[in-house]
């Protein structure tokens, strides 16, 4: 069945015919209590005091096609792609964005260690932490994830500083670590003082959403790696988010999705316009979406139009696009099969009406993203509760 969004609304027959729309309550999240015997510590640990666990035995989250080889842990691509994809699609494939650990402890610091191969790219509008950064969240009781501390830069492990500044409140609690957004990690780390109980993996659940995009999607221009809009959604689906946002490079090759149909995901997420032109599109989704189809015809897509540059109020030529790009959108979505189980969302507010969602017009900055994530994410619930 075909569903068109346009805005702040998901139209489908029933509605039409019903009047009604489902609601869904937040997910359900793993949270933690505080416990009363848990070992507290108030001052800093000493480096010769501190145990480090590579993230790699906590369970890599976020990774799509896990079982297939890499030729590093943390690259997003398997090393088989890199003879098939353009070099500047392989380049940002093997960025570790989207990437992230969870775990418990009771440790009232937490450290990381991290390397990363090459100088941060030439990006004015993302913040240091955001491209070559790790980010910590932490769960409170009644699962709401609350930001803890960032580090823009790996430091000696002989001297590292910790991630929160001050102790952590005594207690046994999930935490989420974010790898970098822009780069290529080559080796993680995580710190804690050796009276603390050792993290332990949360299990990966079981199923997964895949958003396909472009540097929107990756993270480019958030202060940190959590930040991304796509990281925000994260934190708040049950399933697992799989960020494959790929930089300047989303342009609908026929590897990729037949890539993505290796995948079983509950929800696809398909939203490269940002890097195509209309003709462009026109030609190339059709295209894509049938080779996806070929190995996944049930999966739910959701179709995304295009974002609308900050100062198209003054460059007209800035709103044709816009305009040309979501009309390609619209003639590619409305030649789909009757049974294709594809939905469409256009939007003319991505990064809110006043446009100070942005610092360049075309990428998100921190309010820009939380934006995006406010808005996408009722939409993918109520995606996800179609299928029951």
């Amino acid at each position: 069945m075909f569903a068109i969004r346009q805005r702040s609304r998901l139209w489908t027959a029933e509605d039409v015919h019903h009047n009604k729309r489902s609601e869904r309550p937040p997910q359900s999240v793993i949270a933690f209590s505080p416990t009363t015997d848990t070992v507290t510590h108030m001052s800093e640990p000493s480096s010769s005091n501190l145990q480090w666990i590579d993230l790699r035995d906590l369970g890599l989250r976020g990774i799509a096609w896990a079982d297939e080889p890499r030729e590093n842990p943390y690259d997003r691509l398997p090393a088989a792609l890199q003879k098939d994809l353009p070099e500047g699609l392989w380049r940002q494939g093997i960025c570790s964005g989207g990437l992230y650990v969870d775990f418990v402890t009771d440790a009232p610091w937490l450290y990381a260690s991290w390397e990363i191969e090459g100088d941060p790219p030439n990006d004015p509008f993302t913040a240091p932490a955001g491209q070559t950064g790790v980010d910590l969240y932490g769960q409170t009781e009644n699962g709401h994830w609350a930001w803890i501390g960032a580090q823009a830069r790996s430091s000696n492990p002989a001297s590292p500083p910790p991630l929160n500044r001050l102790p952590l409140a005594a207690g046994k609690r999930r935490y989420r670590l974010y790898l970098p957004l822009r780069r290529r990690t080559t080796k993680a780390l995580l710190g804690y003082p050796k009276e603390s109980t050792v993290p332990q993996a949360v299990p990966a659940p079981s199923q997964n959403v895949a958003y396909y995009g472009t540097s929107i999607v990756h993270g480019a221009g958030v202060s940190r790696a959590g930040l991304s809009h796509a990281s925000q959604i994260g934190r708040y689906l049950a399933p697992e988010l799989k960020n494959l946002g790929f930089c300047g490079t989303a342009k609908l090759e026929p590897k990729m999705a037949e890539m993505l149909g290796k995948l079983d995901p509950l929800l696809f997420i398909i939203d490269p316009l940002p890097n195509n032109t209309a003709p462009e599109f026109s030609e190339k989704l059709p295209r894509f979406l049938k080779i996806l189809r070929q190995h996944r015809p049930h999966t739910t897509v959701l179709l995304l139009g295009d974002r609308q540059f900050g100062d198209s109020t003054f460059l007209p030529q800035r709103l044709r696009e816009y305009e040309e790009k979501n009309s390609a959108l619209r003639d590619v979505f409305a030649n789909l099969p009757e049974n294709d189980p594809t939905h469409l969302h256009i939007d003319d507010n991505w990064y809110g009406a006043d446009f100070e969602g942005t610092s360049d017009a075309s990428h998100p900055n921190d309010l820009g993203a939380s934006h995006m994530a406010e808005t996408l994410l009722p939409i993918i619930r109520e995606l996800l509760d179609l299928q029951g």
